[in-house]
């Protein structure tokens, strides 16, 4: 009962998380005001979403992780604070790693790690020409969340729960956002990229909350 009432909040959650990104995407370039009250409100309805059910410790890592992606997301609506904003995303890169380190401590598979980095450092290729004071912020940026892609990818191959499935995928979605983010920044920015990187990256915070409906155990079958 307590699962399936958890569940039922979340599948509101998940709608209130859309209706108010798809607010933010709309008026991204119209009204800043209304731009940033929903960018933000976006975030605090997933992090509130993740810390109803924060009972184990990597649920915690996560909400707190949440919490730094969402002074991320403020720091960014200020262009002049795209540092601050990187450092603060890292932090919840950081935190997600720790807690996903804590929970699938496995020491198979780590050629998943080989896997990551070598995708990260292909994507940090394309960027460097570019990328002048911000290499080694850029550099240090790329190798976590290549890390945090690898450690969610273990605990999935490891459990293949629904728990780790979400994880796994919104470390993905995470991946392919920053991805799109960067390059758009100091590669070329393309029409629609923000609606991308927007759409993406809230599809990865959703996922990454949603997973914390779901017990750190290895079979868990529902969804």
């Amino acid at each position: 009962m307590i699962l399936s009432l958890a569940y039922k909040k979340n599948k509101v959650a998940l709608l209130c998380i859309g209706i108010v990104a798809l607010t933010a995407i709309i008026f991204e370039n119209y009204n800043a005001l209304i731009y940033g009250i929903s960018k933000g409100l976006t975030t605090t309805i997933v992090i509130v979403m993740a810390a109803m059910n924060s009972s184990s410790l990597l649920n915690k890592y996560i909400v707190v992780g949440l919490l730094f992606c969402l002074f991320g997301d403020l720091l960014l609506l200020n262009k002049d604070y795209f540092v601050f904003g990187l450092i603060s995303f890292f932090l919840a890169h950081t935190l997600f790693l720790i807690g996903l380190f804590r929970n699938y401590n496995s020491k198979q598979k780590l050629w998943i790690y080989f896997i990551f980095w070598s995708l990260g450092a292909i994507i940090f290729y394309g960027l460097y020409p570019d990328l002048n004071e911000f290499f080694y912020p850029v550099m240090a940026y790329v190798f976590i969340i290549s890390s945090m892609n690898a450690q969610s990818a273990i605990g999935y191959f490891q459990n293949k729960d629904n728990k780790s499935r979400l994880l796994f995928a919104g470390a993905l979605f995470f991946m392919l956002s920053d991805t799109v983010l960067a390059y758009s920044k100091f590669v070329h920015n393309y029409e629609f990229s923000s609606i991308l990187i927007l759409s993406t990256y809230w599809i990865a915070i959703s996922l990454i909350g949603h997973s914390n409906s779901y017990l750190n155990q290895p079979h868990d079958d529902q969804f």
